[in-house]
């Protein structure tokens, strides 16, 4: 036998959760700075939201997901949570659980991050 344990996964990426440093891909709260998101984890720049234009995003860091809700969205039924900072509590955006249409269900497990209520 040979050393069949070969732990080739030590070059995880490490990055993960790390926030890049020099702030320019970073997207924080528009009121209090705290960070957010990153450029990287947005899936769609071409979004709408309530404010105007969105994005809708992979993850979302430093946020609290409020009640479950039934909304009609442009795009059909969904059943979401706002999203509000944890520092200074503004209503960010939304988070998708769950949509009725085949073809929104893309959207589960996201959020979405109003582009009035966040800046770079």
């Amino acid at each position: 036998g040979g050393d069949a344990v070969n732990n080739g996964h030590q070059q995880r990426e490490i990055e993960e959760e790390k926030l890049s440093i020099n702030g320019l891909d970073i997207y924080v709260c528009i009121r209090c700075g705290m960070h957010l998101t990153k450029k990287s984890l947005v899936m769609d720049e071409n979004f709408h939201g309530r404010t105007g234009p969105s994005f809708l995003i992979q993850s979302v860091f430093n946020v609290d997901i409020g009640p479950k809700a039934t909304r009609k969205l442009q795009t059909g039924m969904h059943v979401v949570s706002d999203v509000f900072c944890k520092r200074c509590g503004t209503n960010v955006g939304w988070y998708y659980h769950e949509a009725t249409k085949q073809e929104q269900q893309y959207k589960i497990s996201h959020y979405v991050l109003e582009c009035a209520l966040i800046s770079t």
